[in-house]
C-alpha cells in the first residue's frame, strides 16, 4: 500500500489491525480512537462488507453455518477472501484501524475445526495451515502491510475464557469450546510473536485501556494522540434542584484547583465535532462516549489539569456507562438535600423547584443516588459542605499506610520522660483509647534532646471529647516532667482529613508519613490508618535532604508522605499542668553567639548592626527605593543596599566582607512625621526621631572606600 505523502511532513499511512477473543472491547477502544482522531483516521468496518457471500449466510444463521452446515473449507474461503479484501481496500485517511488482523484469520479456523472435528489445540493448528495455504502468500503480504495489536483478558485462556463468555446474555456449549479454543489459539499465537504489541486487560476500566493503546500506538504516526485523559481524576457532581451542585463545582474550582465544565457543554462540543445534530435523541452509551470524547481533548488542551469536575448528572444509564468507562478516575457525588431546604433556595419559587425536579426524575436524577462514591447531605451550613468536598479532594491525594514504628527508649531521651511518655501511652491507650496518635517532635525526634534547654514537644490526634480526660491524666503526671516544658498540639482526625491545619503541622504530619519520623507506640492492633498528604503534592513545603528522625509515635491514621523540614515558627507553649490544645515548634536551634544552651532562637537569625561613620544627608534620589506601606502598617523610607543589591545577611558584619560589597548591609529609615517608634523593625537599634530631611547611615566596605547606593 503506497501513498504519495512519503515525506517527514507527510508520512505513509499506517494501518492497525486490533485483534483478540470476543468481548475484550475491540470495537469500542477502535469507536473511542477513531472518534478522538476524527479526519485522520478511518474504521475499516465488519470484514461482512467485503465479499457478497455473507448476506446469503445471516439470512441462513450465521452460526448455523458455521459450526454445522458450511463445509469448513468453503468457511476458510470466506473468512481468507474478506481478509485479503479488505486489505487491498485503498486508504482514506492517514490511520487505518482494522477489527480483527490476519493472524486471527488462523486463530478463528483453528478454533473451528477443532469445534467440529474434535481436534488438540495442536492438530487444530495444522490443519486450518493446511486450509489457507492456497492463499499463503497474498496472507503474509497483507500481514506485513499491518500492525498487530491484540487485546488480552489475561494470560491464563481458561480465565481468559470466563471472562468472554460472562458478557454473554445465553451461552451454547458450542460457543463455549469455540472460545475455549479460540483463547488456546490466540496464545499460542502470541507465543510465536506474530502480535508485536499485546495488552492484558484484566479489571482496568475502557480509558485506562485506551491510554495504552495510545500510548503504544503513537510512535508509528504523528496524527495517533499520545494519552487518553492521563492523570486526570474527574469529580461528576449530581443531585436534584438547588441541592448545591453549582456551589460545590465552584468550591472545588476555587480551593482545589479542579476545571469546572458542564455535561451539557461537553456533549454538544463533541457532537458538534462528530456532525451529531441532536445528540439528547441518543443512548446513553453513545452520549457518555460524547462526554468522554470532549472531557479528552479538553484535558489534552490544558495539558496541566489533574482534576476536572462536571455537572450536572440527571441521567442514570449514561452516568453508569461512565463509571464502567473510568472507572476509578471517576467520582461520583451526590447532593442530597431535603424538598423544604431545597425549595427555600431556589430564587424562582417552590413550584419552579417542584417542575424542574420532575423533568430531572423523568431521567432518573434521582437514581443516581445508588451509584455514587459520596453521598452529601447539603441542609447544613455551607461549611460542612465545604469541610466534605475538602476530604472528597484531598483522598485520592492523600494515600493511606502504616507508619514504622520504635521503641520509646530508643529516642535518646532522659530517662524520667522516657517514663512520663510511657505513662502516658498506657493511660491514653488501653480498653478505651482517648488518642490515635502521639508524636514526640523537635529535638526530642531528633536524638538531640538536651538537658535543661530543649522542651518536650508533643502532637496527638484525639477527638474532642477525650480533651477532659486527658487534661486529667496531664494532671496527674506532672510531676514525672521534672520541671521541663510540655508543649502539646492535638489535632481532631475530621482536621487531618480536611486538611484544616497549619502549614508547621502539616511539616509534622508530613514528616511522619514520609518516614522521616519513625514512630513507636503500643502494641500492633491499636493504630488504624491516617490520611495525610503525599510527597508530590504542590501543597507542600520543599523537602529537606537528611536522614530520617526518630519519633516516640502511637499511630491509629495515616500521616502524609512528604518530608519537610522539621523546623517551624513560633508557637504557643504551654506546660503539662494546662490543657492540651496547643502546639509546640518541631525544632529549636542554638544561638550562633552562644556556644552553651542557654537560650534560644528561632529558625531566623537578626540582621546585624550596622557600622559606619556617622550618619550623612545624601540626596534623596540616590536611595534605591522600598516597599510602599500599606494603610495600617508602619511607614518605613528607602533601602539602603550595597553595589549587588544585597540586604543585610544573618549574623555578618559590615566590616568583616571578603571584598568590595561583601558583608555591606542596608538600613531601612522613617520618613518624617509618621508617629515612629523608637526601636527600628529591622536592626532593633534605637532610632532617633528625625526632622527636616531623612537620614542615611553610610557603611564602608572592607577596604574602607566609602560604598554609595545606586540609583535603580
Amino acid at each position: 500500500m503506497s501513498s504519495p505523502r512519503s515525506t517527514d511532513t507527510y508520512p505513509l499511512p499506517v494501518s492497525v489491525a486490533f485483534s483478540g477473543p470476543d468481548n475484550t472491547g475491540k470495537t469500542k477502544e477502535i469507536g473511542i480512537l477513531a472518534q478522538r482522531m476524527g479526519w485522520a483516521a478511518t474504521s475499516a468496518g465488519p470484514l461482512d462488507h467485503y465479499d457478497p457471500r455473507w448476506a446469503a449466510i445471516k439470512a441462513g444463521g450465521m452460526a448455523r453455518w458455521w459450526f454445522e452446515t458450511g463445509p469448513v473449507e468453503e468457511v476458510a474461503d470466506v473468512l481468507a477472501t474478506s481478509y485479503l479484501e479488505r486489505s487491498r481496500h485503498p486508504f482514506s485517511g492517514p490511520v487505518r484501524l482494522l477489527d480483527r488482523g490476519i493472524p486471527m484469520l488462523e486463530a478463528s479456523v483453528a478454533a473451528t475445526v477443532a469445534v467440529r472435528e474434535g481436534l488438540s489445540a495442536a492438530q487444530a493448528a495444522d490443519r486450518a495451515r493446511i486450509l489457507l495455504a492456497p492463499y499463503v502468500t497474498d496472507l503474509r503480504a497483507a500481514e506485513e502491510s499491518e500492525h498487530a495489536l491484540v487485546l488480552l483478558h489475561c494470560d491464563d485462556p481458561e480465565e481468559g475464557t470466563r471472562r468472554s463468555l460472562a458478557h454473554e446474555v445465553t451461552v451454547t456449549g458450542t460457543y463455549a469450546a469455540y472460545q475455549r479454543h479460540l483463547h488456546e489459539q490466540i496464545n499460542r499465537l502470541v507465543d510465536e510473536a506474530r502480535f508485536p504489541m499485546a495488552i492484558r486487560i484484566g479489571d482496568r476500566p475502557t480509558v485506562a485501556i485506551q491510554d495504552e493503546v495510545r500510548r503504544l500506538l503513537a510512535p508509528l504516526h504523528p496524527e495517533v494522540p499520545g494519552r487518553a485523559l492521563a492523570g486526570v481524576h474527574i469529580t461528576a457532581l449530581g443531585g436534584m434542584s438547588e441541592s448545591g451542585k453549582s456551589t460545590a463545582g465552584e468550591y472545588l474550582r476555587t480551593q482545589h484547583g479542579h476545571a469546572r465544565l458542564k455535561i451539557g457543554y461537553l456533549i454538544e462540543d463533541a457532537a458538534g465535532r462528530a456532525g451529531i445534530h441532536d445528540p439528547y435523541r441518543l443512548g446513553s452509551v453513545v452520549q457518555a462516549e460524547l462526554i468522554v470524547d470532549a472531557l479528552d481533548r479538553f484535558c489534552q488542551a490544558h495539558h496541566f489539569l489533574d482534576s476536572v469536575s462536571i455537572e450536572s448528572l440527571h441521567d442514570v444509564d449514561s452516568t453508569a456507562e461512565l463509571a464502567r468507562m473510568l472507572g476509578p478516575q471517576l467520582t461520583i457525588a451526590y447532593l442530597d438535600a431535603s424538598e423544604a431546604t431545597r425549595s427555600r433556595r431556589g430564587t424562582g419559587g417552590t413550584q419552579d423547584v417542584a417542575d424542574r425536579d420532575l423533568a430531572k426524575a423523568a431521567r432518573g436524577a434521582d437514581k443516581i443516588a445508588s451509584l455514587a462514591h459520596e453521598i452529601i447531605g447539603n441542609d447544613g451550613p455551607r461549611l460542612s459542605l465545604e469541610r466534605r468536598l475538602d476530604r472528597i479532594a484531598l483522598d485520592r491525594r492523600w494515600p493511606e499506610h502504616q507508619p514504622s514504628t520504635m521503641p520509646v527508649n530508643a529516642l535518646g531521651l532522659p530517662v524520667q520522660l522516657e517514663s512520663y511518655l510511657a505513662e502516658f501511652l498506657d493511660h491514653t491507650t488501653g480498653l478505651r483509647p482517648l488518642i490515635d496518635l502521639l508524636a514526640v517532635t523537635g529535638s526530642g525526634a531528633r536524638g538531640k534532646y538536651q538537658h535543661g534547654w530543649s522542651d518536650l514537644d508533643v502532637l496527638v490526634v484525639a477527638e474532642a471529647f477525650s480533651l477532659g480526660e486527658m487534661r486529667q491524666i496531664l494532671a496527674e503526671l506532672e510531676a514525672e516532667l521534672g520541671g521541663v516544658k510540655l508543649g502539646m498540639t492535638v489535632l481532631t482526625r475530621a482536621e487531618c482529613r480536611a486538611g484544616a491545619v497549619t502549614s508547621r503541622l502539616l511539616h509534622v504530619l508530613a514528616l511522619i508519613g514520609s518516614g522521616a519520623l519513625v514512630l513507636s507506640g503500643p502494641p500492633p492492633g491499636w493504630p488504624c490508618p491516617l490520611r495525610m498528604r503525599p510527597p508530590t503534592s504542590p501543597r507542600v513545603c520543599a523537602t529537606a535532604s537528611r536522614p530520617p528522625s526518630r519519633s516516640a509515635v502511637s499511630s491509629s491514621r495515616e500521616p502524609p508522605t512528604s518530608a519537610p523540614s522539621t523546623r517551624s515558627p513560633r508557637c504557643w507553649r504551654r506546660s503539662s499542668s494546662a490543657s492540651a490544645g496547643s502546639s509546640a515548634p518541631p525544632t529549636a536551634t542554638r544561638s550562633p553567639s552562644s556556644s552553651t544552651p542557654s537560650s534560644r532562637t528561632r529558625a531566623w537569625s537578626p540582621p546585624p548592626v550596622l557600622s559606619g561613620p556617622p550618619p550623612k544627608r545624601l540626596p534623596a534620589s540616590s536611595f534605591r527605593r522600598g516597599w510602599t506601606p500599606s494603610p495600617g502598617r508602619q511607614r518605613e523610607g528607602p533601602t539602603v543596599s550595597d553595589d549587588n543589591g544585597r540586604l543585610p545577611q544573618a549574623g555578618g558584619d559590615a566590616r568583616a566582607g571578603r571584598g568590595r560589597g561583601e558583608g555591606v548591609g542596608a538600613a531601612r529609615l522613617p520618613y518624617r512625621g509618621a508617629g515612629l517608634p523608637r526601636a527600628d523593625r529591622v536592626t532593633g537599634q534605637a532610632v532617633p526621631r528625625l526632622r527636616g530631611r531623612l537620614r542615611h547611615q553610610s557603611v564602608r566596605a572592607a577596604d574602607g572606600r566609602r560604598d554609595r547606593p545606586r540609583r535603580p
